[in-house]
């Protein structure tokens, strides 16, 4: 927004919203959420938002990760969260960012927020997810103790 051309309770207004962007961005980063918040989005130049209307060869918005039944449990924030914690504690930040995407069935570049996931996954789907993760860390795990020979047993007698 170019301020220059604004004047009077326009002008204010509009030094108020970038004041208040600014606190809420400083806020959520130190609080650990610094990323994209979907309030910003139309802040980005070519940007579209909005529900997916189904045919993205017409222009049309399109969501890859979208549940065919619509009315299958979604996740809650708390659900998503713990997903993402476990494909990182799995495979590490970036393979676990791009293996959670690769298998939920979105793009390489498609968003990953909680608000994503939660509007995109099923709780079937989360549940598969968390089993097949704890089993990967069960494995890292196994494989990093190592087989110790049992102690041997005294009888107290001697």
């Amino acid at each position: 927004m170019a301020l220059g051309t604004l004047k009077g309770d326009a002008l204010a207004n509009a030094l108020m919203k970038c004041e208040t962007k600014a606190k809420r961005r400083v806020t959520l980063s130190l609080a650990g959420l610094g990323w994209l918040d979907e309030t910003e989005l139309e802040t980005i130049p070519g940007i579209r938002v909005g529900e997916p209307t189904g045919d993205p060869e017409a222009g049309g918005l399109h969501g890859t990760g979208r549940p065919t039944n619509p009315q299958a449990a979604r996740l809650t924030h708390d659900q998503a969260r713990e997903l993402k914690k476990r494909a990182y504690a799995a495979f590490g930040y970036t393979e676990g960012s791009r293996k959670l995407r690769a298998d939920l069935g979105f793009e390489v570049d498609e968003q990953l927020t909680l608000r994503h996931v939660v509007a995109h996954v099923t709780v079937e789907q989360y549940q598969t997810l968390m089993d097949a993760y704890a089993q990967v860390l069960r494995q890292a795990v196994e494989a990093d103790v190592p087989d110790f020979p049992p102690p041997a047993v005294t009888t107290g007698e001697g």
